[in-house]
């Protein structure tokens, strides 16, 4: 008898193991329209680079918080999304100077339209005449973005690879016209609580490469460099939003400087980007 119980128990417990192996996820977005969040971001980055025999090393933290509304989701599944910037601040401490910049109530807007699998298909800068645009608006804008979802049923343990491109164009603050590519590998965890409420918890990681060319003050420059990610995602398992996200980076790269005076300056770049979103009762 204590024999036929432990077999019992076993296939009890094989069976329960088999049962949550086999759970899978329609990883696809399914927004509702007029539904209104708010998205927190913090960014801190580190950089040190030599440049003739000397390391200068900078810090800069970044936090934002925008708007967001589900304006129209089509029967394609494609959604409209409007982003109002309210508020962010950017603190940066180089060369024995720590300065901080806030900006509120800026009220900068970007219209994006993405697809069910997350994929940005147009993106629209629609704040009002009468507002002041913050500097980089046109980079901001490229920030905005979803995760990419493989558009199926994932089970637990299942992993999918996914290949990103992105192009960033020269600015005030950034001489380079930048092309990012990240091979990124994904995994489903499964189920996971965080803060009181159940998430799809899904877990990223992949090699960074970028490069890029500029000019300034009639210099040439460019720009080399490889890196690697690594993330952690929950989503909502009604809409699969991500609903919190950190990511950590961190990037060995070269200027060269072609001009009146030819130098090479190594750079290493170290950060960790946390996002955070709330619905918006």
């Amino acid at each position: 008898m204590k024999k036929l119980t432990r077999f019992l128990g076993v296939a009890l417990l094989l069976a329960s193991t088999h049962t949550f192996a086999q759970e899978a996820f329609m990883l696809k977005y399914n927004l509702q329209p007029n539904k209104k969040y708010i998205q927190e971001v913090t960014t801190t980055q580190n950089v040190v680079q030599s440049m003739m025999g000397q390391e200068i090393k900078a810090d800069v933290d970044v936090k934002g918080e925008t708007e967001m509304i589900v304006e129209k989701v089509e029967t394609s599944g494609n959604a409209n999304i409007l982003y109002t910037i309210r508020n962010f601040s950017v603190r940066s401490a180089a060369m024995g100077k720590d300065t901080t910049m806030n900006f509120k109530d800026v009220n900068n807007k970007i219209s994006v339209t993405v697809s069910p699998l997350g994929k940005n298909l147009a993106t629209k800068d629609v704040t009002e005449p009468n507002v002041k645009k913050i500097p980089g608006i046109d980079e901001l804008s490229k920030n905005l973005k979803f995760m990419i979802l493989p558009g199926k049923n994932v089970k637990v343990g299942e992993e999918w690879k996914d290949t990103q491109i992105d192009s960033i164009k020269p600015s005030v603050s950034n001489p380079f016209l930048l092309i990012s590519k990240q091979d990124v590998e994904y995994k489903l965890v499964g189920k996971e609580a965080k803060d009181g409420k159940q998430y799809i918890k899904i877990l990223s990681k992949g090699p960074i490469m970028v490069s890029g060319k500029g000019e300034q003050m009639g210099m040439e420059m460019m720009l080399e460099g490889s890196g690697k990610f690594e993330a952690v995602t929950y989503l909502d398992s009604q809409t699969m939003m991500a609903m919190y996200s950190e990511v950590t980076m961190g990037n060995d790269m070269t200027i060269s400087i072609v001009g009146q005076q030819n130098m090479t300056i190594p750079m290493t770049q170290n950060g960790k980007t946390i996002v955070k979103i709330t619905e918006k009762k």
